[in-house]
This record gives C-alpha cells, sequence and structure tokens, in this order.
C-alpha cells in the first residue's frame, strides 16, 4: 500500500486495457511518467496485492504458469521451488500462500474486476537453448489456449507473453517468431523505458519487491 501510495503520487498509473492506446500514440500527454504494475508467476498471495490495487482504483496484469496451477495441491511447493524459485528466503516467504498459485477460480475473479491475465510460458522452464518446435509451441502457444479455456475466455484474450527467466535466457528467435505470431505484447526482464521506440514485443520493465521499502524503490 505504501508503494502504491508512491506510484500514485508520482505516475500515471496505466490500466492493462490502454496498453493498446499507449503503443498507438493515442494516450493524452499527461506531466508525469507512466506505469503499467504487473506480477509474475502467479501466486496466491498476489490476491492480496489485487486488493490493494482496487482500493487505489488501480488494475493489474498478472502472468501466470499453467502447469503450476494445475499441479496437485499437495505438490505445489515442490513445484515452486523446483521449477520457479528454487532458492527462498524464508522471511519472506513464510506462508502457504507465498509459494503456491491462485487457482483457476481465482484468476477467474481478478479478470471479472478488471485485472488483465497473461501467460509466463506453460512450465517455467523453457530456455534460450531449446530448438524442439513442439515443445516451444507448448509453452508458448498452448499455454495460451489453456489459460484461455480454464477462465472461459473469448479467444485472444490473454495477448501477453513474459518468457520464465531473464529473456537473454529463455527467447531465441524460433520461440519470438512463435510469440509475435500469438501475442500482442512480450514482456522482458530488461530495464527501460518504453518510448522512442516503443516496442510491444519488447516491453521492458523493473523489477521491484513488495518488502522494499520506499526508499529503495525510488
Amino acid at each position: 500500500e505504501n508503494q502504491l501510495s508512491l506510484f500514485s503520487k508520482h505516475f500515471n498509473v496505466l490500466l492493462p486495457a490502454e496498453l493498446d492506446v499507449f503503443y498507438h500514440g493515442q494516450l493524452k500527454p499527461v506531466d508525469r511518467p507512466r506505469l503499467l504494475i504487473c506480477f509474475d508467476d502467479g501466486l496466491k498471495n498476489n490476491l492480496h496485492a489485487a486488493e490493494a490495487l482496487e482500493n487505489f482504483g488501480l488494475r493489474g496484469l498478472f502472468m501466470v504458469v499453467p502447469a503450476f496451477i494445475d499441479t496437485p495441491e499437495d505438490q505445489q511447493a515442490n513445484y515452486y521451488k523446483s521449477h520457479i524459485r528454487p532458492i527462498i528466503n524464508p522471511h519472506l516467504a513464510s506462508e502457504p500462500e507465498d509459494i503456491t498459485p491462485m487457482s483457476w477460480n481465482d484468476l477467474q475473479g481478478l479478470h471479472s474486476k478488471g485485472h488483465e491475465i497473461g501467460c509466463h510460458s506453460y512450465t517455467h522452464t523453457m530456455l534460450k537453448t531449446e530448438n524442439n518446435n513442439s515443445t516451444l509451441i507448448k509453452e508458448i502457444v498452448e499455454s495460451k489456449y489453456v489459460i484461455e479455456k480454464r477462465l472461459s475466455l473469448v479467444p485472444n484474450t490473454v495477448r501477453t507473453f513474459c518468457g520464465p527467466f531473464n529473456a537473454l535466457r529463455s527467447i531465441n528467435a524460433q520461440a519470438m517468431s512463435l510469440i509475435a505470431k500469438n501475442y500482442t505484447y512480450q514482456h522482458t526482464n530488461y530495464p527501460g523505458c518504453n518510448i522512442n521506440p516503443a516496442l510491444p514485443l519488447l516491453v521492458q520493465r523493473v523489477n521491484v519487491e513488495t518488502h522494499w521499502i520506499p526508499e529503495m524503490v525510488k
């Protein structure tokens, strides 16, 4: 909540639905930099973040991993440790919700409130060295269809892809081609600004952790 207060004061915070207008150059000029808030991995604790966003009249973009969600509940914590974050700080991840995913019902609730759901690959294991076309199709294309089907969304509602690791490690030319054919946006882990040039398939992002104090965020 402290971070959202800071963002609301110093930024023009965009809704996910406004990305199209931004990339078409149709947003009115403002005197503050624009900011989109997004979350990777789809952890259960993201529901608290979503509630805080809503209290500020904001909405977020949540990147999810279908295989993580579909893992049996008693195995989800192990999946998180083996596929997503092998090293976990116990002081920051002390509750089950910190290492287990939101359910499909949770995600339906987020979507109904105006948040957007994106794809963070099918299994969160895709690497740049992967050249098996069927594997890449599953990670990039099938994952999109699974999310849309499980959430009862119309085709192409899921329009954002984000590789599971730093884009330098997870996206090769073959993967990039599939992303370009199936998504409008690709979010990366490159820090930077998204104007001049504005590249929807190379959205740059700055990482912020929820436990950071305002001085660290600044």
